[in-house]
């Protein structure tokens, strides 16, 4: 299965003219065509009459559940970071990919059968990212960043991770007319390095000394401490008992207390992070879109 992010997305990519496979189909001789069905939100690929393969959107997948997809043993989600962080945002796009895999996946390590492999593809945009924060990838990520590491195994997770940079094909495309257009405008160094240009690691400060702060807010797990001296935050994933401490059923109110206050701070550079994770969790709390 070849999955997209949005309907939109998962239609374009079987369109008669200029489904996925168009170039390949030229290349290699063979006939790959595309047809997406709206009613039931699936698109197929065939090679020539043989059914080869389908194609869904993350954010429409739910409604399939219950369909039998015991045929699939691969899942490809491309472009699982959008490229703009305009983009809709999908609510818990973690929590919808992992629904996706249980509906596909279902009893296989029971019935004793090889389980679906998931591939991740994405351009290094945003470490920050929602969808990287809630499948714990985020931290992950930063720490390969600072330590320099191009990859990273979890076996126990099933997990492994290739950081893609200063590759062949990247250096080839860079003498191309499009990047010889986009050059000096950062367009470039996104599409070409491999590495999470968007985001400033200088805004994580993993520790601070807490006796020069006051617990501000707390919302959820995270807690935001206000300097004493100097009105700066410094966000941690721990929650400790605050001045201002609002719960679950309060998240609408705390939104519009912290965020004209927090949109103030990010623009001074005022703001820290104990880890990227803490910032994507927060600001996806309160709704922050930068500008």
């Amino acid at each position: 299965m070849f999955m997209r992010r949005t309907e939109v997305e998962a239609y374009r990519v079987c369109g008669e003219d200029a489904n996925v496979f168009k170039k390949y189909s030229m290349n290699e001789g063979v006939n790959i065509s595309a047809k997406y069905t709206s009613t039931t939100k699936i698109g197929h690929f065939y090679n020539n009459d043989e059914l080869i393969g389908y194609c869904a959107a993350l954010s429409t997948f739910a409604n399939c559940r219950g369909l039998d997809y015991s045929d699939i043993s691969i899942l490809v989600y491309d472009e699982c970071v959008p490229e703009s962080r305009n983009k809709r945002p999908l609510r818990d796009e973690g929590y919808l990919m992992l629904n996706a895999l249980e509906t596909i996946n279902r009893n296989r390590i029971v019935d004793g059968e090889e389980e679906l492999i998931l591939i991740l593809l994405s351009n290094a945009i945003d470490l920050g990212n929602p969808f990287l924060a809630q499948m714990g990838f985020t931290e992950i990520l930063s720490q390969m960043i600072f330590k320099e590491r191009r990859s990273y195994t979890n076996k126990e997770r099933g997990l492994h991770i290739e950081k893609y940079e200063d590759l062949e094909i990247s250096k080839a495309k860079s003498k191309g007319m499009v990047y010889k257009l986009g050059e000096g405008t950062g367009f470039n160094e996104r599409a070409l390095s491999g590495k999470f240009v968007d985001n400033d690691l200088s805004v994580v400060q993993k520790s601070v000394d807490t006796r020069q702060y006051i617990p501000f807010i707390t919302m959820g797990e995270v807690t935001i401490w206000m300097h004493k001296s100097n009105d700066t935050y410094w966000v941690s994933s721990k929650r400790v008992q605050a001045k201002y401490n609002f719960k679950a059923a309060d998240m609408e109110t705390a939104r519009l207390f912290i965020l004209p206050r927090y949109r103030l701070h990010v623009a001074y550079k005022a703001v820290k992070y104990d880890s990227l994770q803490t910032r994507a969790v927060l600001e996806q709390m309160i709704h922050y879109v930068s500008v």
